[in-house]
């Protein structure tokens, strides 16, 4: 990550208070330096972070003026960066849209209130499955 990329994140993370309650893993991180060094200035850096924070599962609370994250996907991919340390792979560059397809998933098939890491591991199998389909 380029100097100016992580002076930029950092100091909107860390002085900007919308930003207070965001938590990121140590993949999401990464992904997020790498969209900084490839911001091309056509919407605010502020903007593309936004973005990404809607990606992973945060949502915006107008009334604290912050960024909250949804337990249940910040717990999903929390455990699909378990599953890949166990499967000994290292986190992929598109992890985003890999945890957004199995949000997805994990939200159509699962039971709402009985979901499990079972159901994740399943919906990650059902996304690698999805990307063979699309290259045959």
């Amino acid at each position: 990550m380029s100097k100016i990329s992580n002076a930029i994140l950092e100091t909107l993370l860390e002085e900007i208070t919308d930003y207070a309650n965001v938590e990121l893993t140590v993949p999401q991180r990464t992904e997020l330096e790498n969209l900084c060094d490839r911001w091309e200035d056509r919407e605010s850096i502020e903007t593309e972070i936004n973005i990404f924070l809607k990606k992973i599962g945060f949502v915006y609370d107008d009334g604290d003026c912050s960024w909250k994250g949804d337990n249940k996907t910040l717990e999903i991919t929390s455990i699909l960066v378990d599953l890949f340390d166990k499967i000994g792979i290292d986190t992929p560059n598109n992890f985003s849209e890999i945890c957004e397809f199995v949000v997805e998933d994990v939200n159509d098939t699962a039971d709402a209130d009985n979901w499990h890491d079972g159901d994740v591991a399943i919906a990650f199998r059902r996304w690698i499955e999805a990307q063979a389909d699309e290259q045959a």
